[in-house]
């Protein structure tokens, strides 16, 4: 018997003793040889490039990949078995300087939320309304608690105002307007040696002497009840000195889908919000967005999603809620 006799011999032996307690069908096997090689066992391990040893583990390859089949077959969809993928919730962006947002599970949330804090204007105001509502079906709510004790110089939200939780510093006096490209690389370069995180994601805004890293949720400016936009603020004199910071605390949020208000709740608002007296000076809002604004309940904050109404300069700002009213309480 020659030396490759001898290998092949071993190598049966091998596979006998392998698939000893689980033979298959008889006369499977030569069918299965006859398959892979051309004219029988013999000739597929005589292929030139084809070595015993390579043979060998070509098998085990074939085995590994059967059972690899078997597998997947007994995961699968049939009779006595369920197949439910797999949800993985992805974390909203960071927000309030890293903060993170968890979403609850599909059709649960906070219950009824508080309304915004949203108050007449000072001065009596008859509004005249001209821009189309961009209504939605739902928006997310998000919701943080409120911290039990605050670090020093940390103020709690102000509803009153629409603020979340933040640090206010004052270093001094503004030294005048820079110009807004100065303005900002102050600003960038400020909260950069300072270690100081911008709600993610973020857009800037340069109004005058004041760089705002704004706070968005679900692509909206968050806003105070003034309308004024939300986020870190950095503070850029003339002079290029740092005259203040507005930080917010970071916080850590949930998230939850609300209903939206409809068209006939967004002119009630607005006309609850109208003045018809002698003396209320006629405003005509041209302008119309999404906003978020907070809201509190004495437990927890919530950034809630709104309409702004503006005038054409800006100025006036007017603001109701886009969440359904049997939402809010």
């Amino acid at each position: 018997m020659s030396p490759e006799d001898r290998e092949l011999e071993e190598l049966q032996r091998r596979l006998d003793h392998a698939f000893q307690a689980s033979r298959p069908r008889l006369g499977f096997e030569d069918e299965l040889w006859g398959r892979i090689g051309v004219g029988g066992r013999r000739r597929w391990w005589q292929a030139s490039w084809f070595t015993p040893a390579a043979g060998l583990a070509a098998v085990f390859v074939v085995v590994v990949g059967v059972a690899g089949l078997l597998l997947s077959v007994g995961h699968g969809g049939g009779a006595g078995t369920s197949s439910a993928p797999l949800v993985s919730h992805q974390a909203a962006p960071a927000a309030g300087g890293g903060a993170r947002s968890a979403a609850l599970p599909a059709g649960t949330g906070f219950g009824a939320v508080p309304r915004p804090a949203i108050t007449r204007p000072a001065r009596p105001l008859h509004l005249q309304v001209q821009p189309e509502v961009p209504l939605q079906a739902s928006y997310p709510v998000l919701r943080y608690q409120e911290p039990a004790s605050l670090p020093a110089g940390v103020s709690g939200t102000d509803s009153a105002r629409g603020w979340e939780p933040r640090q206010v510093t004052r270093f001094g006096a503004a030294s005048g307007v820079p110009a807004p490209d100065a303005a900002r690389q102050t600003a960038d370069a400020y909260i950069a040696a300072n270690n100081l995180h911008p709600p993610q994601p973020d857009r800037v805004d340069v109004r005058g002497s004041t760089v705002t890293y704004v706070r968005l949720v679900d692509g909206a400016d968050e806003v105070a009840l003034d309308g004024t936009v939300q986020g870190l603020s950095v503070g850029v004199g003339a002079d290029g000195a740092v005259y203040m910071t507005s930080v917010p605390l970071m916080l850590g949020y949930q998230t939850a889908t609300y209903a939206g208000a409809s068209i006939q709740q967004v002119r009630e608002e607005l006309s609850a919000l109208s003045s018809n007296a002698a003396d209320a000076v006629s405003v005509r809002l041209t302008q119309v967005r999404l906003v978020y604004v907070v809201a509190f309940d004495g437990v927890y904050g919530y950034l809630e999603p709104a309409f702004m109404f503006s005038d054409a300069s800006g100025q006036t700002n007017v603001i109701v809620s886009a969440v359904a009213s049997s939402q809010l309480r």
